[in-house]
């Protein structure tokens, strides 16, 4: 038999529609059968496992969040779906995983509503010309991706080679928006071989961003200026909507003006707020101690509010209110020491004593006293708080070198949640100046570091579950071991354990003129008022310590009240129930080479922290480019809630 030709026995069986007996069709007839998955990446570097400085094709554009086990915090792949569409509940899952992308509606943004993607085999092997695309959009009633969708349209453009003979690209265009996820799914004889999620682009958001520039002196602004936006602004907010926040849906417009206000240097300089070394200024704090930052940021966010409504006055007060209330803790501390753990005998010990009583004698006729007048004087003009009305600001204040001190100069920070990023000097002479300050506004919108565990923070720091879950089983134990005469002494135990958890936050963090009157003085003198966003009076009136201490307490059901407390740490234990599977999702602090969340990596193990920021000494691989699609949400969910951002009309 000649080479070529086919020897047949049962045409029958073989079919013969599909042979050539006598070799007259010379082609090669060639069987593709693909075997594996595709995979989707933003660009072809990163197909290559290229990311941040290496991957200079993707600057974030479009967001785009591949799961990668090297890079991303370690367990977070339970924040992906597989390649069917299921959620994946295991931290240890190494299957395929699906990314996120982020794309536009056309009418509001023409440029971002259309994407190339690039795919590839992950055997390597070449990727067949009849692969199709199916757009199914997430149904909720049956909660899968089974809606078929016409709202973005796929096209396979060339396949040539493209440096690697194996990597092929898409274009994903949206046609409108859609309200539900939507799944691509990439499919070869009828099988799922690949699938990426648009996420949902109904909603799109926009936030105003207001420049503040601000400066020490002499001399205090009676009233705020206004100025045209300097460059560094202009640049800033067009990296806020094409290289971070736009992943997210949200785009910055930049407000009218640039406002300027000028505040007293040694106003901030009282107390250590600010401290002057080496003729710099520096916002005086260390990463376990931020009480400073949050005074810095109180101060600069009252005093301008207050000449913005020209209520200078009130400002004056607010200030002798809550130097007030750092001297009445202070002072009560000197004669109270509780602990914050429940404790049954140190109650019974304390109340006999009149251990509160004597504490609170010694400040009621003059610190107390004090407070009330410039309370009563704040009371007379109309309080007013921070215009955050959808809006961010961003206060930029050259007179102060950085945070912490000479050494680290910190160049800008926020308060988590705060809606407001403070911006040094140091910041604006940094390469990176841009990408540093959108990580400070990621903070301010609720956004942790890549390499804070999260959901063990929630659960374990200050007044937050498990502490609390704590206490409450302390209670139950001090009830069971206590006498029956000594079970009384719960309620006034709980005051006392309160009364101590202020006096200790106030060594390390700021305590307002609410915090202080919804947790120190109503449980002192069982009367709380405060001024709320409103501008009502508040009255919050209770059995005080200072009431309770007078008299013998009367005895209580210890079964009906264990039985209360059983229940409350029942519903507590089902909220940590749900944080528990996220604890340890976490990447060494910076490991991940581009999370705006993370810090630039030093160049070698020997740098750390302490070296001075703004020198070469980073690893150059490093390049701020991506947020994480849970970060998307959780800006999102925490600006709305926070009205920092608002939903735009399309």
């Amino acid at each position: 038999m000649k080479t070529g030709y086919i020897g047949i026995r049962n045409l029958a069986d073989i079919g013969v529609s599909d042979i050539d007996m006598y070799g007259t069709d010379k082609r090669k007839k060639t069987i593709f059968n693909f075997e594996g998955s595709i995979k989707f990446y933003r660009s072809m570097a990163q197909s290559e496992g290229k990311l941040g400085s290496e991957d200079t094709l993707y600057t974030g554009r479009f967001g785009f969040d591949l799961y990668n086990e090297k890079h991303c915090p370690k367990g977070s792949v339970i924040y992906y779906l597989d390649k069917e569409g299921k959620e994946i509940e295991n931290k240890n899952y190494s299957g395929y995983v699906s990314p996120y992308l982020s794309i536009w509606p056309p009418k509001v943004d023409q440029e971002k509503s259309n994407v190339i993607l690039y795919i590839k085999a992950d055997n390597n092997s070449r990727i067949p010309e009849s692969l199709e695309y199916e757009c199914r959009e997430w149904n909720k009633g049956n909660k899968s991706f089974s809606t078929l969708s016409t709202k973005l349209k796929i096209t396979k453009l060339n396949i040539e080679k493209m440096g690697d003979a194996n990597c092929y690209k898409i274009y994903v265009q949206c046609i409108e928006p859609f309200e539900n996820d939507i799944s691509i799914i990439a499919k070869y004889n009828g099988s799922i071989v690949g699938r990426i999620i648009a996420k949902a682009n109904a909603k799109i958001y926009e936030t105003i961003i207001q420049p503040v520039l601000v400066s020490f002196g002499d001399i205090a602004s009676k009233s705020i200026g206004t100025a045209g936006h300097e460059k560094f602004v202009k640049d800033l907010v067009l990296y806020f909507n094409n290289r971070s926040f736009n992943q997210a849906y949200i785009r910055g417009k930049l407000a009218k003006e640039t406002h300027t206000v000028t505040f007293l240097t040694n106003d901030f300089l009282k107390g250590d707020v600010v401290k002057l070394k080496n003729k710099n200024l520096y916002v005086n704090y260390t990463e376990s101690n931020q009480k400073n930052a949050q005074e810095y940021n109180n101060l600069i966010q009252q005093r301008y509010t207050s000449i913005f409504h020209n209520m200078a006055i009130n400002q004056v007060n607010i200030e002798k209110m809550e130097n007030c209330i750092k001297l009445i803790l202070n002072a009560f501390k000197a004669d109270f020491d509780y602990g914050i753990i429940s404790n049954l005998k140190k109650a019974k010990k304390f109340h006999e004593n009149h251990i509160a009583t004597n504490a609170w004698n010694k400040i009621k006729d003059n610190l107390y006293k004090d407070y009330l007048q410039y309370k009563s004087e704040y009371l007379k003009n109309q309080a007013v708080n921070l215009s955050q009305n959808n809006i961010i600001y961003i206060f930029i204040n050259s007179s102060i070198e950085g945070g912490k001190n000479e050494v680290s100069k910190t160049q800008a920070y926020s308060m988590r949640e705060s809606g407001i990023t403070h911006i040094f000097d140091s910041a604006l002479k940094d390469s990176e100046s841009y990408s540093l300050i959108i990580h400070e506004m990621g903070h301010a919108c609720g956004l942790f570091h890549t390499f804070t565990d999260e959901a063990n923070f929630l659960i374990n720091g200050k007044n937050q579950l498990q502490s609390q879950v704590d206490a409450e089983k302390k209670k139950i134990s001090n009830l069971n071991d206590a006498k029956p005469e000594d079970a009384k002494y719960l309620a006034i135990d709980t005051k006392y354990t309160t009364i101590q958890r202020v006096i200790e936050n106030s060594e390390t963090s700021h305590i307002d003129i609410r915090e202080f009157e919804t947790r120190f003085l109503v449980n002192i003198v069982g009367e709380s008022s405060y001024i709320n966003e409103s501008s009502e009076l508040i009255k919050d009136t209770k059995t005080s310590v200072i009431e309770l201490e007078k008299n013998s307490l009367p005895n209580f059901d210890a079964i009906s009240i264990k039985s209360k407390i059983e229940k409350k740490i029942d519903d507590l234990q089902k909220q940590i129930d749900k944080l528990t599977p996220l604890i340890g999702i976490v990447r060494a602090q910076s490991e991940t080479l581009e999370n705006i969340m993370d810090y630039r990596q030093y160049a070698s193990p020997q740098e750390d922290s302490s070296t001075e920021e703004g020198k070469s000494n980073f690893n150059k691989g490093f390049k701020y480019k991506s947020f994480y699609e849970k970060q998307w949400e959780k800006m999102i969910k925490i600006s709305v809630e926070n009205n920092y951002i608002r939903e735009i009309s399309k």
